[in-house]
């Protein structure tokens, strides 16, 4: 653990042990050794570290007009953070299973308070099984210390998040590679009509799926990074090279 610094903070809830480390310029969630949930830089929270979250975020060189948004998962907070603090129209709901992630995203992890940002705890499956809400936008990262929530790849899930989402509305999802042996891309395929793919640094697996056609060209798109990379203070250039329609992975 030397790596990330210094333990600051240890809480025991029914789902285990959750760490936060820091090394002075870095604050690390941790649910249990070598388990590494999460992570901010102390002085600019809203500056994603991670590359498979900064791919989550490529839906934006295609979605302009987004107006709210759903996190299911949250770990420090990071993403949430970001979205609310760079797109400053955006509404945003957050479902986070354990309460004790939530209360350390605001006493550690900086996540801010404010009526655009909507944290309450429960189960993403509940949440979506239940709710009333549509959304311009869903990400989907649910984790535990074990892995995966399992009902991330399941054919329910999807639909339910296919419910929650407007006509144009776009689910992204993140998955370990191993996870593509659930032939995922075929239960997207009953619900989404275009599908694109990104391999992150041998470890992750993102999905995006949407119903809106699209229509950006090329050159277009390279301006729309640029715009982004500059919107957001981090480059997006690199997970960029690897997202392509599903159709091109074959």
């Amino acid at each position: 653990m030397a790596k990330f610094g210094k333990e600051i903070l240890r809480r025991h809830d029914g789902y285990g042990v959750i760490q936060v480390f820091d090394n002075g310029n870095k604050r690390t969630l941790m649910f249990g050794a070598d388990d590494e949930q999460g992570c901010i830089l102390n002085r600019t929270p809203e500056i994603v570290q991670y590359d498979y979250v900064r791919a989550m975020l490529l839906n934006l060189l295609f979605q302009k007009d987004i107006h709210r948004c759903l996190l299911l998962g949250m770990g420090t907070g990071a993403l949430a953070t970001s979205l609310w603090h760079h797109l400053e129209h955006l509404k945003i709901d957050v479902v986070e299973l354990r309460q004790t992630v939530i209360d350390l995203a605001y006493s550690h992890f900086y996540l801010p308070h404010d009526e655009r940002l909507n944290v309450q705890c429960g189960d993403a499956g509940d949440y979506l099984k239940n709710s009333d809400n549509t959304y311009d936008l869903i990400y989907s990262d649910i984790y535990h210390a074990t892995g995966m929530d399992a009902q991330q790849g399941t054919r329910k899930f999807i639909k339910h998040c296919c419910d929650r989402l407007t006509h144009d509305g776009w689910l992204v999802l993140n998955y370990w590679q191993q996870h593509k042996k659930l032939d995922l891309i075929a239960l997207l395929r009953q619900r989404f009509r275009y599908i694109w793919t990104n391999n992150i640094n041998k470890e992750n697996w993102i999905i995006y799926a949407t119903n809106s056609s699209i229509t950006i060209t090329e050159k277009q798109r390279k301006a729309e990074l640029k715009r982004l990379n500059n919107l957001f203070g981090f480059s997006l250039s690199k997970v960029n090279k690897g997202m392509k329609c599903y159709e091109q992975d074959q």
